[in-house]
């Protein structure tokens, strides 16, 4: 299995191994977005109980978890099958007690799984837990995984959740940034590795797909479009999985990657009226980290803004309900090679709405870490700038802002022309146009990028430092 990055975590987990306690440590993230992967990582070479929780019924998961430990302790003396979920518990921590020294290391996979079929689970663990603390047990390492975002974080995170005062870390797995999901295709070029990022996106188990020694619209075809792909149907299982395959939700998540962002056109495209006809869905999306709400930049602080923009959170999910759902009729006759010229007519199009400018963000904050920008330009925050009406769309693509004032902006332009001074003085203008929001310093840079590079006027203004403008194309970025 490939594994790259995640060097922050594997550094926590280190951590936690070689503390002198015993902790209890969250680790929550999407399906697939590599948790177990990154404890098999972190625990290599360490002996340790692992138990994959399913959706069976608790007397088939105590059967299995009576394996798991026979497995893990095959000197002791166990029970054929235990009788709790709680009697699996207190064998640990006698396991524990017995074996004074180094740290027994458990790992519960899918925790929310086995809360399904027995709601105590929570409070099991927290009256568990408080006894290891009380009887001064200080070598046990219990790491509890979960995928369904939202339990984990009621469940064991906040204040309101049995766990909220027993965990003593959590480990919350985001998906891979370009630089990092591009390491599983190190062949392609600058602009096939962006390409393959709107695509695939950051999430581990998709990337895994990916055969590097095929080129980028091979792999679509093989990874993706074939029904016997395990990509085919993959949003479509998500939904299942988390939202009991409510029909709304998918119209919803079709309609975002169509490019309806607002909550009111969102709800139209659907054959709703009224953007709070929608309202509960969307929040239930952003929950479990399949929709992302947006502001402008300037507004990032506030608790409610009326330029709130959604956008699907997973650039592969974004893909497929663009291309991959609405083309169904082509796959199911095999018919291949014409889907596969369908989605290659519209996907500059698709690269250059979010994919390009994510891409873009991304690497303004790599370059400021690794100090490859101008050394007067420092900032705290990256986003975008808009004024959004239903009639009317004015924008920014990038702002970085240091404080309350704006120190650098930016336009993405996937296009197959080169960029010229025209963008720049469009560029320019725009920031005249949202002076109010984001109060300029007095001379903020512009950073342009290109996919096809620039024309030799913009390279040649460029050049002089007191015009404070940056050129990045795809070279640039893929760094």
């Amino acid at each position: 299995m490939l594994f790259f990055d995640r060097d922050r975590e594997l550094a926590d987990i280190a951590d936690v191994l070689a503390s002198p306690r015993s902790e209890l440590i969250i680790v929550y993230g999407r399906r697939g977005v590599g948790k177990s992967a990154l404890l098999a990582e972190g625990l290599s070479g360490r002996p340790h109980l692992y138990y994959q929780a399913t959706t069976r019924m608790m007397p088939q998961q105590r059967e299995d978890l009576t394996a798991a430990l026979r497995s893990f302790m095959p000197d002791a003396v166990l029970p054929g099958v235990f009788p709790s979920f709680e009697a699996v518990l207190d064998a640990i921590v006698q396991f524990a007690r017995s074996s004074p020294g180094a740290p027994l290391v458990v790992v519960i996979d899918e925790l929310p799984y086995l809360a399904q079929v027995d709601p105590a689970v929570p409070t099991v663990l927290q009256r568990w837990w408080d006894n290891v603390r009380r009887r001064g047990i200080a070598n046990l390492k219990v790491f509890l995984l979960g995928s369904l975002m939202s339990w984990m974080e009621e469940q064991t995170l906040s204040e309101r959740g049995p766990l909220h005062n027993r965990r003593t870390g959590q480990i919350r797995l985001e998906p891979l940034g370009y630089a990092d999901a591009a390491l599983f295709y190190p062949r392609y070029r600058p602009r096939q590795r962006i390409a393959a990022y709107a695509i695939w996106g950051g999430m581990p188990s998709y990337l895994e797909e990916i055969d590097p020694k095929l080129d980028l619209w091979d792999n679509v075809r093989d990874a993706i479009l074939r029904p016997g792909a395990r990509l085919a149907d993959e949003p479509a299982w998500l939904r299942f999985a988390d939202l009991r395959s409510d029909v709304l939700y998918a119209s919803i998540l079709r309609a975002i990657a169509l490019g309806n962002t607002r909550p009111g056109r969102i709800a139209r495209a659907i054959g709703k009226e009224r953007a709070d006809d929608v309202a509960f869905e969307l929040e239930r999306l952003c929950e479990l980290r399949l929709v992302q709400r947006v502001v402008p930049i300037h507004q990032a602080q506030l608790a409610r803004s009326r330029q709130a923009l959604y956008f699907l959170a997973d650039h592969y999910v974004a893909f497929w309900y663009r291309f991959v759902d609405r083309l169904r009729h082509l796959l199911g006759m095999r018919r291949y090679d014409e889907a596969l010229k369908r989605i290659q007519d519209d996907f500059d199009s698709y690269v250059s709405e979010r994919a390009f400018e994510d891409v873009c963000r991304q690497f303004l904050w790599r370059a400021l870490a690794a100090e490859r920008l101008p050394p007067s330009l420092r900032f705290d925050a990256v986003g975008s700038w808009w004024v959004a009406r239903e009639d009317v769309q004015d924008e920014i693509d990038v702002v970085a802002m240091d404080g309350p004032r704006a120190v650098l902006i930016g336009e993405c332009k996937w296009s197959r022309q080169p960029v010229g001074r025209r963008e720049l003085e469009g560029l320019s203008a725009a920031l005249r146009r949202a002076a109010d929001d984001l109060k300029p310093v007095d001379r903020p840079c512009r950073a342009l990028f290109s996919r096809s590079g620039f024309t030799e006027a913009l390279v040649a203004l460029a050049r002089d430092p007191e015009e404070r403008v940056l050129l990045f194309t795809p070279d640039d970025l893929c760094w």
